[in-house]
C-alpha cells in the first residue's frame, strides 16, 4: 500500500479501490447488459437448452455455464491503473493545447472542452482497448463471438467509441454551461439525485451508439455491417439498439451511490 503523503499514489491507489468495488458490485449487471445487447435471445446454447432473455433466464445461463466469464473482472479491475496515469500525464499538455481565452464565446468553449476530452480519452482508450475488448468477449457465449485475425478486427468499434465521447462531452457541456444557474435541476440533490440527472439521461441518449461500437467489437465488423446486424433483430429496433438499457440504469445507480458514499469514506484528496 503506498504512503499517504504520496498524493498520486495514493489517490491512485484509492481510485483502484473504489473501482474495483464498484465492478464487483455492478458486474452481474453488466453481464445481463451486456448479453441483451448482442445475444440473440431465445438463445440456444452448446449444452443443448434453450434460454430466456429475461434476468432469470441469463442468470440460468449463467450459472450454467459457471460463471467462468468472472475471470474478466480481474484485468478491468487494474484497467484503471493505466488509465489514470495516461490521464494525469495528459491532463496539463492536452489543457494547454486546447486552451482558449475565458471571454471567448460559448461555442469556442464548448468546442474546447470536447475536443480536449476526447483527445485524452482516445489516447488512454487506445491502451486499454484490448482489456475492454477482453472483458466484453467473456461475458458472452463463445458462440456469439467473431475472433479477430488482425490488429484492426481487435480494435473493432474503437472510432465509434470516440464518437461517443464527443458525443457525451458536447451535450453534457452544452447543457450544463447553458444551464448553469440550474444545476439543482441538472444534478438534483438527496437520494433520487443517483437516479435521474443529467449523467444519467445523456448515457441513455448516447446507448444507440454504444450498441453499435459494441456489436462491431463482438463481430469484428464495420459500422454499416453491425447497423445492419442490428436492424434484423426479431424483437424490432428498440430492442435492437436499446437492449439492456435498465441494466444500464442499473450500473450508473449503483456508481452513483457508491461514489457518493465511499467518498466521504475515502476522500480521494490527500489531506494533511
Amino acid at each position: 500500500m503506498p504512503e499517504q503523503n504520496n498524493s498520486f499514489m495514493w489517490n491512485l491507489f484509492l481510485t483502484f479501490k473504489k473501482a474495483s468495488w464498484f465492478k464487483i458490485i455492478g458486474y452481474p449487471a453488466y453481464l445481463v447488459r451486456t448479453r441483451k445487447q448482442v445475444v440473440r435471445y431465445p438463445f440456444t446454447a452448446s449444452n443443448g437448452k434453450t434460454y430466456s432473455g429475461t434476468i432469470l433466464g441469463i442468470a440460468q445461463q449463467l450459472a450454467d455455464e459457471g460463471f467462468v466469464n468472472m475471470i474478466a473482472l480481474i484485468p478491468q479491475c487494474f484497467r484503471v491503473i493505466p488509465t489514470q496515469m495516461i490521464n494525469a500525464a495528459l491532463k496539463d499538455p492536452v489543457k494547454s493545447f486546447f486552451k482558449v481565452e475565458k471571454d471567448s464565446s460559448f461555442f469556442k468553449r464548448l468546442l474546447s472542452n470536447v475536443l480536449a476530452g476526447t483527445a485524452a480519452g482516445a489516447i488512454s482508450l487506445a491502451v486499454v482497448y484490448g482489456l475492454d475488448r477482453y472483458q466484453t468477449v467473456s461475458a458472452l457465449p463463445p458462440e456469439c463471438v467473431t475472433e479477430p485475425s488482425t490488429i484492426y478486427d481487435i480494435y473493432s468499434g474503437y472510432g465509434l467509441d470516440i464518437v461517443g465521447i464527443m458525443v457525451y462531452r458536447g451535450l453534457y457541456f452544452g447543457i450544463y454551461d447553458t444551464a448553469r444557474g440550474s444545476k439543482d435541476l441538472l444534478f438534483p440533490k438527496g437520494f433520487m439525485g443517483h437516479f435521474v440527472n443529467l449523467r444519467s439521461v445523456l448515457q441513455l441518449v448516447c446507448y444507440p451508439l454504444g450498441t453499435i461500437s459494441l456489436t462491431q467489437r463482438v463481430h469484428c465488423c464495420t459500422i454499416s455491417e453491425a447497423i445492419s446486424i442490428i436492424n434484423d433483430h426479431p424483437d424490432g429496433l428498440w430492442e435492437g439498439y436499446m437492449g439492456g438499457w435498465k441494466e444500464q440504469f442499473v450500473l450508473h445507480v449503483v456508481i452513483g451511490i457508491g461514489f457518493h458514499y465511499l467518498y466521504k469514506l475515502y476522500p480521494t484528496e490527500n489531506k494533511k
